[in-house]
């Protein structure tokens, strides 16, 4: 769909790995990933168009401003959500805003579909499921999200019976650069080269784990210090 909405599509290698069951042993294969070059909103306006126009004939529709807070059961089948519905608010795209209430909701359909975002920026969320394979989580990070994307309703589908699986397996992204116009807090400037990037300090040497990427785009850093900034943008 991208490609037929004037967005060009590349196969990006390697990026992840798949397994096939063996008797003896698994056996990797190379995946491809594929995606556009370029972020921002660009990449997602084709998409939107055609969301907005279906939203015309009453096929979808849009519940801005409704924060939802459980979900809702019949028996063991979830049927719908609830929720609490917020004031209007004009804040900047990314921007914090206010949370203050102004009614509440229920929705309900045949199939509930939870695409709620990572935990990228709650950095205490981030810690708390650090794998650690990876050592002890970074004392100091930065953030390539919004302060929305905290993982809030995970944790509400958690309490209410729902089984998550595997989060431990996060994908931040190491952009390690502070951005110098913020719009949500420790807002990270993002560097997104495809694949992946190797960072080095200002003496050419390869920052340790959690800041070592595989790939061979380089990005040289301004300081001496060994210990990278993490961004947690992404999970």
């Amino acid at each position: 769909m991208a490609a037929g909405a004037g967005r060009e599509v590349h196969l990006a290698r390697g990026l992840g790995r798949a397994r096939r069951p063996h008797r003896t042993r698994p056996r990797q294969l190379r995946a491809e990933v594929p995606r556009t070059w370029g972020t921002g909103t660009g990449i997602s306006d084709p998409f939107v168009a055609k969301a907005r126009a279906v939203a015309e004939s009453v096929l979808v529709r849009f519940a801005f401003r409704h924060q939802i807070d459980g979900l809702l059961f019949d028996g063991d089948q979830v049927t719908g959500v609830l929720g609490t519905a917020l004031e209007p608010e004009a804040a900047r795209r990314g921007a914090p805003s206010s949370r203050s209430p102004v009614g509440s909701f229920e929705l309900r359909a045949q199939a509930v579909v939870i695409a709620t975002g990572g935990i990228g920026g709650n950095h205490e969320q981030v810690r708390k499921w650090w794998p650690s394979r990876l050592g002890t989580p970074p004392q100091k990070m930065i953030a390539g999200v919004p302060e929305y994307v905290n993982g809030r309703m995970l944790d509400i589908a958690t309490d209410q019976g729902v089984r998550l699986m595997n989060r431990d397996q996060m994908w931040h992204c190491t952009e390690g650069l502070q951005n110098w116009d913020p719009v949500w807090p420790d807002h990270a400037i993002r560097i997104f080269p495809g694949p992946s990037s190797v960072w080095l300090d200002a003496r050419g040497r390869q920052l340790p784990a959690p800041g070592r990427c595989r790939n061979s785009w380089i990005t040289a850093t301004t300081s001496s210090s060994r210990t990278p900034c993490p961004s947690s943008s992404m999970g």
